[in-house]
């Protein structure tokens, strides 16, 4: 989620307010695509909070930008996505 945030953080004008807590109630490393669906989440609530104004295409492309792949639909899109959380 950190990851997540600060690539968002890198575009807004003014990346402050922001913290960042997690409940899961899923096995960690379970393989059920948490950790995907929570960086997701992540990039669009830092984009809603510190109005960048990014598409859902451009934070598919944010969340694409790291190595290891794994699966996310949280903004209503299959997408391929890589290094998470």
């Amino acid at each position: 989620m950190v990851k997540a945030a600060l690539l968002v953080a890198d575009i807004a004008e003014d990346p402050t307010g922001l913290h960042l807590e997690i409940t899961k109630h899923v096995p960690i490393a379970g393989g059920m695509g948490g950790g995907s669906a929570d960086a997701a989440a992540t990039l669009v609530a830092c984009d809603a909070l510190w109005h960048t104004g990014l598409s859902r295409e451009e934070l598919a492309q944010l969340g694409s930008s790291s190595a290891r792949t794994c699966r996310s639909r949280s903004w209503g899109c299959r997408r391929r996505t890589r290094h998470w959380g």
